[in-house]
């Protein structure tokens, strides 16, 4: 249970850093969701540097700013670590 609610508030935090590196534009942070889930839709098999190399570049390409897409590859990596966390968990 408390492992459930840590990854909530970390999830939390990271959406809210994302929102505030959006100057508080909800419109703005969901089309960088949007663009986030299609870039990493695009890629596979690729190691976390290669991840966040290939989603940084993307991301800049599709006009987004560098304070953006660093929130958007420290939520990446937190949701990467839990999903990691969980299935050794499992094992």
């Amino acid at each position: 249970m408390f492992s459930i609610l840590t990854q909530r508030l970390k999830s939390l935090s990271g959406h809210t850093a994302v929102l505030e590196a959006c100057g508080w534009d909800e419109d703005l942070m969901l089309h960088a969701f949007d663009d986030l889930n299609v870039s990493v839709s695009s890629c596979s098999g690729l190691s976390m540097n290669e991840l966040a190399d290939h989603l940084r570049k993307d991301l800049r390409k599709k006009g987004h700013d560098d304070m953006l897409i660093k929130q958007l590859l420290r939520l990446v990596q937190t949701e990467v670590e839990n999903e990691i966390r969980s299935e050794e968990r499992r094992v």
